[in-house]
């Protein structure tokens, strides 16, 4: 199901409208359990440089991690620590000019 179909589907009732949905379809995998954090190789392979990396784990047990350069930034500024449970939320991007022009 979809935005559309969910619109259509809950203006159209009468009397009364139930919505099931399985917990799967809220599952964010940029909010959780905070279990780790650091700068490592990216996706931690050792051909690739350092990147600042958040491991989040949501309510199953299941681990994801989420790269970006302002992480380090932002978990610091939120004073987060490990075991807290946090909501990471994509602010933005820029685009930047590296020395060599690209």
């Amino acid at each position: 199901m979809d935005r559309s179909l969910a619109y259509v589907g809950m203006t159209r009732h009468r009397e009364a409208a139930t919505l099931f949905a399985g917990a799967d379809d809220f599952t964010d995998r940029r909010a959780g359990r905070l279990v780790d954090h650091g700068a490592a190789p990216y996706e931690h392979d050792p051909k690739n440089g350092l990147s600042y990396f958040a491991t989040l784990e949501n309510d199953k047990g299941e681990r994801h991690t989420i790269w970006g350069v302002d992480l380090e930034r932002a978990i610091a500024a939120s004073g987060a620590q490990r075991g807290d449970r946090i909501g990471l939320e994509h602010g933005g991007s820029q685009t930047v000019r590296l020395p060599d022009g690209t």
